[in-house]
């Protein structure tokens, strides 16, 4: 099986960094939230551990912002779920 394509409930603390760290390494993730309010911190904390990786990790500024890239949000469950083959969720 070739995973691609990500879901991920939640950009707390842990699910954001779950979240960055996967679309860093080249997948496509969707992350879930429960509101548009919720879609714009989750852009913040996204921008802050891209800043993170440069400065602690070594990486580029192209490669974080292929990262971001790589992230899209979703408010409605069953759009975040459709095209993923791997979901997670931190309990």
């Amino acid at each position: 099986m070739n995973i691609e394509n990500i879901t991920v409930f939640g950009a707390g603390t842990v699910g954001s960094q779950i979240a960055f760290h996967a679309a860093f390494y080249g997948y496509k993730v969707v992350v879930f939230v429960v509101d548009h309010q919720a879609v714009e911190e989750a852009k913040e904390r996204f921008c802050g551990i891209a800043k993170r990786y440069m400065q602690e990790v070594g990486a580029q500024r192209i490669e974080v912002d292929k990262a971001i890239g790589n992230l899209s949000y979703s408010v409605i469950m069953s759009e975040a779920i459709r095209n993923a083959l791997f979901n997670m969720k931190r309990i």
